[in-house]
């Protein structure tokens, strides 16, 4: 639990909700919010002890966020 705290702790500085807001309005805008984790990420270095992207630790975390109304998130992967 304490690497998803990290990882929402984040996510949840105001430069980065800024960063997360201005990729969802970008022309370029991640199709899901699989890709949008997988960005983030690599552009903030959310890794683990093993050296493995934070995939699914990010996706709840964004989550997390759009429902405190930072953003909305585009549909998941189909």
């Amino acid at each position: 639990m304490q690497v998803q705290n990290q990882v929402k702790r984040t996510l949840s500085k105001l430069e980065n909700v800024e960063l997360i807001r201005q990729m969802l309005s970008s022309p370029e805008a991640p199709p899901h919010r699989t890709a949008l984790a997988a960005q983030l990420c690599q552009q903030l270095g959310l890794i683990d002890a093993r050296g493995k992207s934070q995939h699914s630790t990010c996706v709840r975390a964004l989550r997390e966020l759009e429902k405190q109304g930072h953003f909305v998130l585009p549909p998941p992967a189909q």
